[in-house]
């Protein structure tokens, strides 16, 4: 990805792509960022994989199975261990400009999404 992508007057990106963080951080308003247990993201993980047994979900490219190894559960499970504090780091440094919003359980993440349906507004105004 280069910076063109993030040059739009409004944009979402959903994932880690950690050689792009930088570039992201930089140029966002709003950064969610998910951090949940190991014990939810691995289950949800296996949940998906067995719930698209064969098939292509709607948000990879047709013909991509979903899939799973254990280089990627353990990916996941040790994220938190391994992954996280860089870019909580990464966070901190960008939050003097970036409105940083950390989700810690699914139940959080319900209560914002309630939140900024009940406003009535876009999040951007709601933030």
């Amino acid at each position: 990805m280069n910076r063109s992508l993030v040059a739009n007057d409004a944009w979402i990106i959903d994932g880690l792509y950690g050689k792009t963080l930088d570039i992201r951080l930089q140029a966002a308003d709003v950064v969610f960022f998910f951090d949940l247990s190991p014990w939810i993201t691995t289950y949800r993980v296996i949940k998906r994989r067995i719930q698209y047994h064969g098939k292509t979900r709607v948000d990879m490219n047709e013909g991509c199975p979903e899939s799973l190894d254990w280089p990627f559960i353990k990916f996941g499970w040790n994220f938190r261990r391994d992954k996280r504090p860089g870019i909580l780091a990464k966070l901190k440094n960008h939050a003097e400009h970036t409105k940083i919003i950390v989700i810690k359980s699914p139940m959080e993440a319900k209560r914002i999404l309630n939140e900024v349906k009940a406003s009535g507004k876009d999040y951007f105004d709601w933030c």
